[in-house]
């Protein structure tokens, strides 16, 4: 991370990262001795990235990112629909 994007990956701060399809998001955050690394899979729609240029940086605030984790469209604050599953298979 720090020779790809020049990010210091030991700060304070919560990096995020979609995959290609933007079915997945990764969180990534440092404490202390260890880093936090989180996933969240839609399991039918995909993230709405905010709008900026594909190379660039965006920093978001709290509640952005919330939105953009529950499955907002930040960009015009759509909601994803709320699925109901009964059971895993």
């Amino acid at each position: 991370m720090e020779a790809q994007l020049g990010l210091n990956p030991f700060a304070q701060s919560l990096y995020v990262f979609r995959n290609r399809s933007a079915t997945a998001v990764k969180l990534l955050y440092w404490e202390r001795n260890g880093f936090y690394l989180w996933q969240k899979h839609l399991e039918q729609e995909r993230f709405c990235w905010p709008k900026g240029d594909a190379s660039d940086t965006l920093a978001l605030t709290v509640q952005p990112l919330n939105w953009l984790l529950e499955g907002y469209d930040i960009n015009r604050m759509i909601p994803h629909k709320t699925l109901d599953f009964k059971s895993v298979i």
